[in-house]
């Protein structure tokens, strides 16, 4: 995953457009690089690994809705599908491990809390860069060209889709974890031993 990050900066200097570097995506590379490094036994790695799996909707949408008309260096393409990719890999394989626990299918606090996040990010850091450079950063001057709600009105739109998407990834996620507990997972191959 740093590689794939390192290769998307270098990708993004090399263009001149390091703005888009703080798009959505990205940044969950950063949460899921960060998620990776820590304890798994701590409050904290385990509250990040619970708002990263409700956040697994913005790789999703980048694999079923992709945008790669603007991606022209060679291996440029790759690394997009690759970034997004391991990004919903690696939180398959942290459920499979089994250190790292989905929040109760009860629970919708840790959706309501990526909601909100989410959108204080896009108000507070990348909605005033992108009208001070006129960047379409997270889609937020126009609507991406495979964006299914595009119209006058598509911003208006992820007030409903985005909290919708949160909490049925974040979900769906988390009976995806509660079926992979019920594998063979890793520390009990260590225990039958």
């Amino acid at each position: 995953m740093s590689m794939c990050y390192g290769m998307e900066l270098t990708y993004k200097l090399a263009t001149k457009q390091l703005i888009f570097i703080i798009n959505p995506c990205h940044v969950m590379c950063l949460l899921q690089l960060t998620v990776l490094c820590l304890n798994p036994f701590t409050s904290v790695a385990q509250h990040l690994f619970r708002i990263m799996l409700n956040g697994m909707f913005f790789p999703l949408c980048a694999c079923i809705f992709p945008v790669t008309n603007s991606l022209f260096l060679p291996g440029e393409v790759f690394t997009f599908w690759l970034e997004h990719i391991l990004l919903l890999v690696i939180p398959l394989f942290l459920l499979y491990e089994n250190q790292l626990k989905p929040e109760p299918l009860s629970d919708f606090s840790y959706a309501l809390s990526l909601y909100g996040y989410y959108y204080i990010y896009n108000l507070i850091i990348i909605q005033p860069i992108t009208l001070f450079t006129k960047a379409n950063v997270n889609n937020l001057l126009c609507p991406a060209i495979t964006d299914p709600f595009a119209g006058p009105d598509y911003r208006l739109h992820t007030l409903w889709h985005q909290l919708v998407a949160a909490y049925i990834g974040g979900k769906l996620f988390a009976l995806i974890g509660k079926a992979m507990a019920t594998l063979t997972p890793f520390d009990q191959d260590i225990k039958s031993d």
